[in-house]
């Protein structure tokens, strides 16, 4: 069900008709049995969990086949060094990337697309770009130090969208759906 909603989300997206991307993420994130807040939506708790074991596996093999991997598309020793050099970067990327979606979703869907467009502002203006720029340029850490500021913008836009949507009335918004769908 999940991935169908998904689809229609992409659909809604590339058809330019950007009001039915609300209704389509709050239908993906009220998916559970009817009548049933008792319990945090399935479809949240599914998507959450896959994201996380998918990176967890994919992560440590990626990290200890770095070498040979840069080797796969490039010839040049100093661009193997330097994939090799970012690939932990690149982990912990795939992993705070496969979680922040889904509870950037949960909330949009609960109606809260305001707070979250602050939020995903904030974390990466505020905080992912300035700390990227100290890190890189004025302390020297350059590409390297540019992604982790990013990658710290991006943990913290993870830990508030976690807050936000712990914080979800989640009988609310099942009243709420319900007298949409009534």
């Amino acid at each position: 069900m999940t991935s169908a909603l998904e689809t229609l989300c992409g659909q809604a997206y590339g058809a330019k008709q950007y009001h039915m991307l609300g209704i389509y993420l709050q239908r993906s994130c009220m998916d559970h049995p009817p009548g049933n807040p008792h319990h945090r939506p399935p479809a949240f708790f599914c998507s959450h969990h896959l994201c996380c074991v998918c990176s967890a596996r994919s992560r440590p093999r990626n990290l200890p086949c770095g070498r040979r991997l840069a080797y796969l598309f490039t010839t040049s020793d100093a661009v193997a060094e330097a994939v090799i050099d970012l690939t932990p970067l690149l982990a912990i990327t795939l992993l705070l990337n496969s979680v922040q979606p889904v509870l950037s979703g949960a909330a949009i869907g609960a109606g809260w697309q305001s707070l979250v467009a602050y939020v995903n502002s904030a974390c990466y203006y505020l905080v992912g770009v300035p700390l990227g720029v100290i890190l890189g340029y004025l302390i020297g850490y350059e590409v390297k130090g540019i992604w982790m500021g990013m990658i710290f913008g991006t943990l913290i836009q993870t830990l508030v969208l976690l807050f936000i949507t712990w914080r979800i009335d989640w009988h609310k918004e099942v009243a709420i759906a319900k007298a949409l769908v009534n």
